[in-house]
């Protein structure tokens, strides 16, 4: 039923240093009804037919007997939400102490109305009445699964959104926070809209259109809610907000820009093929950001050189970006502790992080990458390149002759072992 005050609470608050937004529906935002899951008896007109209480003030829930059907219009958050936070549905406790699954009912079932009915017994949806329940403006229309929406899976989803106790909350508000997916639940919910009139959603929207709502039934006691033609009306509060922004670099999507994104990088530069579905066209010049429609070294150069993070920091404490080729330790410098990395992983690994500083031409640690160390020796930082002095140079072709021989001797020794000998 609908009530008679529209409340929208836009409340900014902070979690994790992010603003998120809380929408409260209510009053006429709202319809809801009880509907009897029996048979009218043989002889009567229309008969067999659903009770439908729309018009009362309260919605009721007796296990499988008399069942209660909610749904609001939240529309509003159409186009606005894109991550739920948090779905918390409130809903006043008249009577009875009991335990009450939440269902959300299928999508088969969504084109239900609120009846005209307001008192009990006897009072059925009337034919050709603009306010009544699921298509039954002839006997003939009835929900997908029978009567009383009494199958899970074809009625309802199966597991339900959420359960809850009332024991202890009577004459009180009870906050009842829904599970699930309530992304897609408040999406698929928003892109359906009110009609005006008497009705609610009218039935000419189709099943498909109008929003399901849901489904109260409690564990056989029987439990009284207030309703939206009440003064102590049923609310459902969404928090919201707005999807991060990913930066660009971070090709994962874990808002890091570090090695693994350098590797994916490589990867697609190596084989024509994104391996997600981030935009890694990210300069034309590999100096400047911008985009010319093709991946290749300069999109690799402007994000190693300016976008990717160091642990170095500045006078001010904070994160410096971009390095240069052969920082596989992304410390901010290219010096002893990248030739040591690479000399572990050499001719065993293939990621930067141990020391594939060519990620985009080959998967080896091999002589090509202790190259581009070499080129870089002694640099930090990103930006313009910083070639280091021929002295420098020697002392780390000797340095990484030294490394390499270890690794071969310790090699050697291993397979001596091995063999005996």
């Amino acid at each position: 039923m609908k009530g008679s005050l529209l409340i929208l609470a836009l409340i900014a608050v902070c979690a994790g240093g992010a603003q998120a937004l809380t929408m409260t529906f209510t009053g006429q935002d709202a319809w809801d009804t009880t509907i009897a899951s029996v048979r009218m008896p043989s002889g009567y007109h229309y008969a067999p037919s659903i009770l439908n209480y729309g018009k009362s003030d309260r919605i009721m829930t007796r296990g499988t007997v008399s069942k209660g059907l909610l749904r609001f219009d939240v529309s509003a958050l159409n186009g606005v939400a894109d991550v739920i936070i948090d779905v918390t549905l409130r809903l006043h406790v008249n009577s009875g102490e009991g335990t009450v699954n939440v269902y959300r009912i299928s999508d088969a079932n969504s084109g239900w109305e609120e009846g005209s009915a307001a008192g009990s017994g006897g009072m059925w949806p009337i034919p050709g009445n603009n306010a009544t329940t699921w298509r039954s403006k002839a006997q003939t229309h009835l929900w997908a699964g029978g009567f009383g929406l009494p199958q899970s899976g074809t009625d309802f989803d199966p597991v339900p959104l959420t359960t809850f106790n009332t024991t202890g909350s009577v004459g009180s508000y009870v906050d009842i926070p829904l599970g699930g997916d309530l992304t897609e639940l408040i999406t698929t919910w928003s892109n359906s809209s009110a009609t005006s009139g008497v009705g609610s959603f009218s039935v000419s929207q189709g099943a498909n259109t109008a929003n399901e709502g849901m489904l109260l039934v409690s564990d056989g006691t029987s439990v009284y809610f207030s309703s939206a033609e009440s003064a102590n009306m049923p609310e459902l509060i969404v928090t919201y907000g707005s999807a991060p922004v990913v930066p660009a670099g971070s090709f994962d999507g874990d808002m890091d820009i570090d090695a693994d994104d350098i590797d994916l990088m490589g990867d697609y530069i190596r084989t024509g093929i994104a391996p997600t579905a981030a935009n890694y066209d990210l300069s034309e010049d590999g100096v400047n950001g911008g985009t010319d429609g093709t991946i290749d070294i300069k999109d690799m150069d402007y994000l190693v050189r300016y976008l990717v993070e160091t642990s170095a920091v500045d006078g001010d404490g904070n994160a410096i970006f971009g390095t240069q080729y052969g920082d596989f330790n992304l410390d901010g410098e290219i010096e002893l502790g990248d030739l040591t990395r690479l000399g572990t992983y050499y001719g065993v690994g293939d990621k930067w992080s141990e020391g594939n500083a060519n990620r985009y031409l080959d998967e080896d640690i091999e002589l090509g990458d202790l190259t581009i160390l070499g080129t870089y020796y002694g640099a930090s930082n990103g930006g313009v390149d910083a070639i280091p002095e021929p002295m420098t140079m020697s002392l780390l072709a000797l340095g990484g002759l030294a490394v390499l021989k270890r690794r071969s001797g310790q090699a050697e020794n291993s397979r001596s072992r091995v063999d005996g000998s």
